[in-house]
Parts: C-alpha cells; structure tokens; sequence
C-alpha cells in the first residue's frame, strides 16, 4: 500500500498537535478493523504506549473473543495492556443511560483512570472521517448547535482521533494491505440503531448525489471547528460580564442573560458540564422568569433563585468527625476545628463568627462534627421565650431567616455534645453551653479553613 495513508495522519497529526513525539499514549482498542489499524499503524510509528480494552459482556461469546484478540496481539507485540470487564446493563439502569450512552461512559472513565494511574498524556482512538460524518448527522437529526455541527473534534481534552484525516474504506485498505487481524462486531449492521440507518442508508444516498462526500465533508468540518472556536471566544466574552464564581459554586445573573439575543446558547454552554438531559436544559431555560427551581444533573446540580442561577458539583456523601477529649485539633473536610482551655479571669470576649466560648463543664466527649440533619433544633444564644426561658429554634428556620441558598445550606455543619447541639458551626451559638458568671473553665473552640470556604 502506498505511504500516503500514513503520510496523511502523520501531517494530520501535526497539524492538529495532537501530541509530540515523547508523550505516552494509552490506545483504545476494541478488537475491530479501525482499533486494530489503529494500533499497528502507533506500533509502527514507534511511540511509547499502553492498550487498553473495554469488555462490555454484552455479546458473550463474541465479545470475550474481541479481548483474546487484543490480549494476543499485545503480547505478539511486547505491549504492556489492560482490559475491563463490565456490567454495561447494571450501568443503565443504576444511572438512567440508554445502553449505547452507558457503554461509551464505562470506557472512558476506565481510560482516563488508566490515564491517570500511568501517566499517559493522550487517550487515542479510532475515529475516523465516516465516524464523524455519521455524528454530525445522527446529531442533525436530534437538534444541535454549532458544536454539534463540526463534529468530532481531533483533539478534546486528552483525547486525540489521529484517524479523522482518513476514511473507513482507506482504513480497510490498509488493514488489508497489512494484514491486520481483527473481528468484525456484528451489532454494526443491526439497523434498530440509529447511527447504522445513517451509516448504510443516508451516507449511500448523500455518496450518490456528492461522490466527493468525504473530501467535501472534511473541509466543511474545518470551517465549522473555526467558527465553533470563535463562537466559544464570544461566548466567553459575554459570560465574563454576568457570571462570578465563589468557591466551588457558579453564579449566573439572571437579568443579564435573559436580556441576551444569544441567551439558548450562553446556557447551553454553561450546562454542557453538568451532565443536564435535554428535557433538563428546556426546562431550565423556560424556568428562568418562573419562581424557584432546583435540578440535578450527573455531575452539577443548578438552583435558580430570584436573581441568580447557580450551578455547583453533585452533592458529595458528607463525612462526619469525632473529637475525643483531651485532642486540641479535629480535621474534617476542608477544615481544622481548634480548642483552647482558659479559666474565666483570662479569657476575653469574642466576636467573629468563627470563634465561640462554651462552658467547658457542660460539653460531652467525645464530641461529633456532623453536617446538618433533617428535623435538628437549638437554643439559639441570645433567643429568649417571654416567660425568660431559652427559645427554641429549627436549624432548618434560622437558615431559611439568613436567607441561605439551598447550596449554602448544604455546607452548614453542627457542632454535637451527647445529642445536643452546641454550635451551628459559623453561625449560631447554642445558649445551653454559653459562659455564665459561675463557669470555671473556658473552652475556646475556633474553626480554621485549610482550603479556600465562606461560612455564612
């Protein structure tokens, strides 16, 4: 076979500075033609790499053979490589995916793991011109913007698709005129799936009415990368003058983007992250001159209050510390919680929100950091009935009066003696542990960030 096909990914390669010559490469490889050619064409090319290999199970027999396949041909060619077996369908069904979107999920958390555990710079795989084209279709079909339309990007992330300067049938010539063993997934030709209707209905159609499809098709593709690159630079530009970020939470001034002519393309750009379905986005976008609205993404969660949209991480899974008499220090997420012991002659008022003195005869060890839970109350310091007794209060009710976001009360942490509550930690003192004129010993509890964290 002549040289112009490694000519053409090796100049496309570069063009595209997908990597350089001293980068590691972690090569997916999926046991079929286009992997396959893949990995023979990196091999040949002598770059340092790992394989990696997904087992989906989905198709038993055959796919254990794919895994032999690459395994063998691994260690035909001294490859260090690594193979997953998965439960594609448990996948699914746990995190609401169609098979297709699980699978896909599977192998690329499983390759930027590997990524990360050997330190590969790039994730390589196989896309090749008819893959792309196929995208920019299948996505067509379904609506998209003008992301959408450019398609596979050759390089996203660390993920680079050397194969996209070629097209299937020249990938199929090489394999042929090097006699790549590979295994031919049957799944492709089952025409229930939508992208196999493109692939061996519309594509034969569009090659009839434009024999140059592909030529035609890989230049268009450039342009729309360009224009989606200075659409990206604009977008920018705009959600520079409404959006701040405080600490690990996005706030959107509302007003601002709804006045905006481009206000469907600013939000679809601030949710492409968060893991939002469609239905999801529609939802926000009609939400925005509503009342309050909370969603869940996979990987964001946004809230829309009177002024703002706010977007933070998925909740993560609190953790809880336990401080044990005698310890001056306790860690918990990202803060310390000190204490210091005085007697009442030597100790000074405090009146920063992060400090508070309790009567150290009252406290209960070991003591519990605990974030808050549902139904939790307090006596306020300060809150008074008007027999003169100690109010009590809902933690739930003295946010809500702070006018807390549903975020900012997700971080509120109490502070536990027994079963009582001494300290809505950063903002409210229990009156059952305050300094009184007959304490003896003082505790002086102050908690410190390690990273970055506003307390309320």
């Amino acid at each position: 076979m002549p040289a112009s096909f490694q000519n053409t990914i090796r100049e496309f390669i570069t063009a595209n500075r997908l990597w350089t010559k001293d980068h590691r490469l972690l090569v997916a490889v999926s046991g079929g033609r286009d992997s396959m050619s893949l990995l023979h064409f990196l091999f040949h090319e002598g770059y340092p790499m790992l394989v990696a290999h997904v087992n989906h199970g989905l198709r038993g027999a055959a796919s254990d053979a794919e895994s032999d396949l690459v395994a063998a041909t691994c260690v035909q060619l001294g490859l260090q490589y690594f193979v997953l077996r998965a439960d594609t369908r448990e996948v699914m069904e746990k995190e609401g995916r169609s098979l297709e979107d699980a699978a896909r999920v599977i192998r690329y958390r499983y390759f930027r793991q590997l990524c990360a555990d050997h330190h590969c710079h790039r994730i390589i795989t196989a896309h090749h011109i008819d893959d792309n084209l196929e995208t920019t279709l299948l996505f067509l079909t379904r609506g998209t913007g003008i992301h959408g339309f450019s398609g596979i990007q050759p390089l996203n992330g660390n993920i680079a698709r050397p194969f996209l300067a070629v097209t299937r049938n020249e990938v199929a010539e090489y394999a042929s005129a090097h006699q790549i063993a590979f295994l031919e997934d049957e799944s492709n030709t089952d025409k229930r799936f939508m992208r196999n209707k493109i692939r061996h209905e519309v594509i034969p159609t569009l090659l009839n009415i434009n024999p140059a499809l592909h030529e035609t098709f890989k230049s268009t593709a450039q342009n729309l990368r360009e224009a989606a690159q200075l659409s990206e630079i604009a977008v920018e530009k705009a959600l520079r003058k409404m959006v701040h970020i405080r600490e690990k939470e996005t706030y959107v001034h509302k007003a601002a983007l709804l006045q905006h002519p481009a206000r469907r393309t600013l939000l679809h750009y601030l949710l492409q992250d968060g893991g939002f379905t469609r239905s999801q986005q529609d939802d926000i976008l009609h939400g925005l001159s509503g009342q309050a609205l909370y969603f869940e993404g996979s990987r964001q969660r946004l809230w829309i209050d009177r002024k703002h949209i706010v977007l933070a991480p998925a909740q993560e899974v609190a953790n809880r510390a336990i401080w044990h008499a005698g310890e001056k220090s306790v860690y918990w997420m990202d803060f310390k919680m000190t204490m210091e012991k005085y007697t009442a002659t030597r100790v000074h008022a405090v009146s920063d929100s992060d400090t508070i003195l309790v009567d150290a005869s009252r406290l209960q060890f070991p003591l519990e950091i605990r974030p808050r839970a549902q139904g939790d109350y307090f006596y306020p310091l300060g809150l008074y009935k008007s027999s003169g007794q100690p109010g009590k209060k809902k933690v739930s009710d003295l946010l809500t009066d702070k006018k807390l976001h549903h975020f900012q009360k997700e971080r509120v942490w109490v502070l536990v003696s027994g079963q009582q509550i001494v300290w809505v930690i950063g903002i409210r003192q229990d009156e059952r542990f305050k300094v009184k004129e007959n304490t003896r010993d003082i505790l002086k509890i102050k908690v410190l960030p390690i990273k970055r964290s506003t307390f309320y």
